[in-house]
């Protein structure tokens, strides 16, 4: 008895991804080169595939992120993350989501493929936004914390 091919479901691909870290980051303030206390959630590489964007995905995700950061990190307050300012899609979003810029660096650099496939380093400018979390879920832990932190080395959120 021969198999029938099977095709891949629609679940198959890959229509979005984001990343969340204990990271350094630079203190509040435009000329600022001190960083932090300590480490801080820092979220990053946030993408959605062409074909599934304007369906709610990369929303859902920062969210996913929020609630991650609450539920392992609950020692931290805050989510940050670094947007160029040119992504003025993203950074409305994280506007719409209550992000806020703190500083923005004009002197950064970052790669860019060229017409030829090469990779060249040009300009850009880097937003670092952040977000108080304990306003958007549990009101009283501002006041009362949350315990201990328990940190996962790896977590998987799926959005259908």
């Amino acid at each position: 008895m021969q198999q029938q091919p099977t095709t891949n479901p629609p679940y198959s691909q890959i229509l979005a991804c984001v990343g969340v870290e204990l990271d350094m980051i630079r203190a509040e303030g435009l000329q600022s080169s001190q960083l932090l206390e300590r480490a801080a959630p820092l979220m990053s590489n946030l993408a959605v595939a062409r074909t599934a964007r304007r369906r709610g995905l990369a929303e859902q995700l920062v969210k996913a992120v929020e609630d991650f950061i609450q539920d392992e990190w609950p020692d931290q307050a805050a989510c940050y993350l670094l947007v160029e300012a040119r992504n003025r899609g993203a950074v409305r979003l994280y506007k719409k989501l209550g992000y806020q810029t703190i500083w923005v660096d004009d002197q950064a650099e970052t790669l860019l493929p060229t017409d030829g496939g090469k990779l060249e380093m040009v300009p850009t400018t880097i937003l670092c936004m952040k977000k108080e979390l304990y306003q958007s879920r549990n009101p009283l832990s501002r006041w009362f914390g949350g315990g201990g932190a328990a940190v996962s080395s790896k977590r998987e959120t799926v959005v259908q």
